[in-house]
């Protein structure tokens, strides 16, 4: 079974959760669920409503939500390299370590990528933290351990695939 979420949905009034089976009784089965979230969309769309989600309330919502015995938490982000801001990023470590250690999520990070654009205007610097390939790999590599599925992203490159770790059973 596997779960999509709208971003512009409000998760604690379970409005954006849908459901490929609602045969079961959510209440009566004890479920092992895997949560996918993609930072940098959820960071985005967190933005734009000017709400920031309490990943403590996240992970107790879920598992109620979806009477899960088993969850695994995945967290998906890319940070900026050392010396390329001028503020400082030790903040943002302190809270992977709070998700990784308070939490207990899987936070699978990686430095972001500089890549340099010439166009007519000049040079300038992209950065580029695509992290879909690995949200994939780690959806399908787990695809036979979870009973439920849940992705948080605003990337329309996963709309094609939702179904695809309940199909790959």
């Amino acid at each position: 079974m596997s779960y999509t979420f709208s971003m512009e949905q409000n998760l604690v009034g379970e409005a954006g959760l849908k459901s490929g089976n609602n045969n079961r009784d959510s209440q009566s089965i004890k479920r092992t669920v895997y949560v996918f979230i993609d930072a940098s969309n959820v960071w985005q769309a967190q933005k734009t409503k000017g709400k920031l989600f309490d990943f403590e309330k996240v992970k107790i919502f879920l598992k109620k939500r979806f009477n899960a015995d088993v969850m695994e938490i995945f967290y998906y982000t890319a940070y900026p390299a050392n010396g390329t801001r001028d503020y400082d990023l030790s903040s943002r470590h302190k809270f992977f370590t709070f998700l990784k250690r308070g939490l207990g999520f899987v936070v699978r990070k990686k430095e972001l990528k500089r890549i340099q654009v010439v166009t007519e205007a000049g040079q300038s610097i992209e950065e580029k933290g695509n992290m879909d390939v690995e949200i994939t790999i780690d959806a399908l590599h787990h695809c036979g351990k979870y009973d439920v599925a849940i992705l948080f992203s605003g990337d329309s490159d996963f709309f094609g695939s939702s179904n695809l770790p309940t199909t790959a059973r």
